[in-house]
């Protein structure tokens, strides 16, 4: 019996990966966003949230599109059964999986780019000398306190 449109495994896969991936652009042009600000990344606990985030994100898409690739994969090995999908149609849907995948592929490149875990280590080392400036001036104070 040959598999119709609606059961095709791909449209499924395709909608969750899509819409994934969409969550996924919008939190990375936020991390942009704060990358590009100035503000001392170290600081901030939802920059830290949002790049666990955006990490979980590139490894969940990443079996998702396994999963994309495993549906046409199917549809190649059995196209009796999911005779709607053309050539025309299995070339369109390697092509959107390989938009997918580069989109996810960007995200992790610019997460481990030299320049951003240089604009880390920086923004905690500051940080770590103004915590250390910080208890300086107040154990300063508390000596000049004492009688």
């Amino acid at each position: 019996m040959a598999s119709s449109a609606a059961s095709d495994p791909f449209y499924v896969a395709r909608d969750e990966v899509q819409s994934s991936v969409d969550e996924m652009s919008a939190r990375y042009e936020e991390w942009q966003t704060k990358q590009a600000s100035g503000a001392n990344l170290a600081r901030s606990a939802s920059f830290d949230e949002l790049q666990q985030k955006l990490k979980e994100d590139t490894h969940s898409l990443t079996a998702d599109l396994r999963d994309v690739d495993a549906s046409i994969r199917a549809v190649e090995k059995h196209p009796e059964r999911f005779p709607h999908c053309t050539p025309s149609e299995l070339a369109n849907r390697r092509e959107w999986a390989t938009r997918m995948r580069q989109q996810v592929r960007n995200v992790k490149n610019a997460m481990s780019s030299e320049a951003a875990r240089q604009r880390l280590t920086k923004d905690r080392e500051m940080l770590q000398m103004e915590e250390g400036a910080a208890r300086k001036a107040n154990a300063e104070e508390v000596r000049d306190l004492e009688p």
